[in-house]
């Protein structure tokens, strides 16, 4: 009997906790719904106000399973300049020829890239600085002849020119390489990270021999 009443009381417990839950998440959607309610979508994550002023829409991480939520920047940081200036969207973005790139997280009008990334704790757009005549999307980088992007992070001492990448599988993210190193993220790779990674052995051993030979 009295294990039999901790089953009803356990029960109980996960009962309340189940209903405190979905409730949170009808709070939190009806409340998002209000938020959304204030923009009017244009193309992909393009929106505006109901006074006109231009938004790029994204995504919060972290919510709970069956939510999701939105936020609207309309500022965005120019990353040309050797100041970081703040510009309004609507003084620098051309609506009839914004467009994703080949389905990627970066962005483009007739002037301009973009790009949303998370510096610390704040979700920003920016300007990226990179040629516009001949910059190319390189897995989930972006690059022109000098310069490579991962999201709005540039990464160091690379050679864009010979820049590519290796298809992340189960077990590793997408690398980033030329020829004298490898990058994950915009982190140059390390060899214990490199040697943690499951990369099929006659591949991996070539690897470590271009850009970690004195481990051999």
């Amino acid at each position: 009997m009295k294990n039999a009443k901790i089953i009803i009381f356990i029960f109980m417990l996960l009962t309340t906790s189940c209903h405190s839950n979905l409730h949170d998440i009808e709070t939190q959607k009806k409340h998002i719904e209000h938020i959304n309610s204030d923009y009017i979508q244009i193309k992909d994550i393009l929106y505006k106000d109901k006074q006109g002023n231009y938004y790029l829409q994204y995504q919060y991480p972290g919510y709970p399973t069956g939510t999701i939520a939105y936020g609207y920047e309309n500022k965005v940081y120019d990353l040309r300049l050797r100041e970081l200036k703040i510009k309004l969207l609507n003084d620098v973005l051309q609506e009839n020829s914004f467009h994703r790139i080949d389905e990627t997280k970066y962005f483009s009008d007739n002037k301009n890239i973009y790009a949303i990334a998370d510096f610390a704790t704040d979700i920003n757009v920016y300007i990226l600085p990179l040629q516009f005549s001949n910059y190319k999307v390189v897995g989930q980088y972006i690059k022109d002849s000098q310069t490579v992007f991962w999201n709005a992070r540039q990464l160091l001492d690379v050679e864009a020119k010979y820049f590519n990448v290796i298809p992340a599988n189960a077990n590793h993210p997408e690398l980033g390489y030329d020829e004298k190193y490898l990058y994950i993220r915009n982190d140059r790779l390390s060899y214990e990270e490199f040697n943690s990674l499951n990369i099929e052995s006659t591949i991996k051993n070539k690897l470590k021999q271009q850009y970690f030979p004195e481990e051999n």
